[in-house]
């Protein structure tokens, strides 16, 4: 047998690289009656596009879904667990619930996958929301109490757990923008907000570690911010949003510290240090100001600055391409100290083809960080399935697997095949 060649060696990922595809409890098992979602999309004045319905009928598939995933060649799989489920009433616990979820995360591991289990992806139950949500005094205390459940009921199947999905996007478009439940415009409870889900985060890893051996890390929603022009207003706001989008996060992870909001800085006990990992979910690159420019800065070879176009290939988000974009993310995230998992990188395409090239694009920017010494642990494509895309309805198609709407049919992608040849080969071709 010939020895790996050189090139070969650098297009190889590190030994135990995780590799799987990524999904969430609203957006494929349907019928979360219980949600605040599902009261979102039914509310006369909705802003979302269609209802969620019966999305993938994945709280009956799921064991369908998970051996697709091994059979590609993944060996992981990330889901969040539904907390409108488990606790559908306040303080009552759904043994019926428990015990699916018991069953969803030990097929995975059946079928040898490694599950990356999410407590909490944009969804909480009704009652929680009109006891006021993520803003309210008591929202740390409630969300502790459903982990505690959730430690104790399923801690001995739990191996990676992504705490909160993207909380900073909780707060921003919850809170700020009106985007998603409970649809505020209101730059004090954002605040308030965002530091309770940096304390229900902290509380999340302390009940974890009294019941369960577990790998712990916050998946985070980090762009590659820039300013959309030259001006010292557009520094500025670039310099905020960069702070409440990531930066009080991060400096929260590593300090223990919420510092930087409205309200008073406070430090959070066991928190700094506590994780074993971030995560990164990372799509495209955003300019902070209307008046953005089209054209970002790097650097060639000589130092000098060079200018990349912005956004000539958009997705059917809106996102435009900018896969170097994670290389830059990577690096500063890194900074932390802490070891990376890509827990959602994806693109909205009907063209297949445009996927494979999208992900490998991403994939060569990991490779290049890893090369540069930035501990990187994992990737999760997002999505497996093409799914219930919050507001935007069914129309983008993430997946690696269509889903026929009619029947629930699965009909896996030739992009599915290639990502799983990618993942059992541990390498790049």
């Amino acid at each position: 047998m010939n020895e790996m060649t050189s090139t070969q060696a650098e297009r190889a990922f590190p030994e135990g690289f995780l590799w799987g595809s990524a999904g969430c409890a609203h957006q494929t098992e349907g019928n979360n009656t219980n949600s605040d979602w599902w009261e979102h999309e039914l509310a006369p004045d909705t802003i979302a596009g269609e209802p969620s319905g019966m999305a993938c009928d994945s709280y009956n598939r799921f064991a369908e879904d998970w051996r697709l995933v091994a059979e590609s060649g993944q060996n992981s799989v990330r889901f969040s667990v539904e907390w409108a489920r488990i606790e559908p009433e306040p303080g009552v616990f759904s043994s019926e619930a428990i015990d699916h979820y018991r069953q969803v995360i030990g097929t995975a591991r059946d079928l040898g996958l490694k599950t990356c289990v999410s407590l909490h992806h944009f969804t909480s139950p009704i009652w929680f929301a009109r006891e006021g949500g993520w803003s309210s005094d008591g929202a740390v205390e409630l969300f502790r109490r459903y982990v505690r459940e959730v430690a104790g009921s399923m801690g001995d199947l739990l191996e990676i757990v992504s705490t909160i999905n993207e909380p900073n996007i909780v707060a921003s478009m919850g809170y700020v923008a009106g985007y998603f439940p409970p649809r505020q415009m209101d730059l004090m409870a954002s605040q308030r907000a965002i530091a309770n889900l940096i304390k229900a985060h902290a509380a999340t890893v302390e009940e974890l570690r009294a019941k369960a051996n577990v790998t712990t890390g916050l998946p985070l929603s980090v762009m590659d911010y820039v300013a959309g022009n030259d001006s010292a207003e557009a520094q500025q706001v670039l310099q905020g949003v960069r702070h409440v989008m990531v930066g009080v996060w991060l400096e929260a992870l590593r300090t223990g510290w919420i510092r930087g909001l409205a309200v008073p800085d406070v430090e959070v006990p066991g928190l700094a240090g506590a994780d074993d990992f971030i995560g990164v979910q990372y799509y495209t690159r955003i300019a902070t100001s209307p008046a953005a420019m089209p054209a970002e800065a790097s650097e060639r070879d000589d130092g000098a600055p060079a200018v990349e176009p912005y956004g000539e290939r958009t997705t059917q988000m809106g996102f435009g391409w900018h896969p170097a974009g994670l290389g830059r993310v990577l690096d500063q995230i890194a900074e932390v100290g802490l070891p990376l998992i890509i827990t959602e990188n994806g693109i909205a395409t009907d063209d297949d083809e445009d996927r494979k090239e999208f992900v490998r694009l991403h994939l060569e920017q990991v490779l290049e960080a890893i090369t540069r010494g930035v501990d990187v642990r994992g990737y999760y494509y997002w999505s497996l399935l093409d799914n219930f895309e919050w507001n935007f309805g069914y129309m983008p198609k993430f997946g690696l697997i269509a889903v026929d709407r009619a029947t629930m049919e699965r009909v896996p992608k030739s992009s599915l095949r290639w990502y799983g040849s990618v993942a059992r080969a541990n390498r790049l071709d």
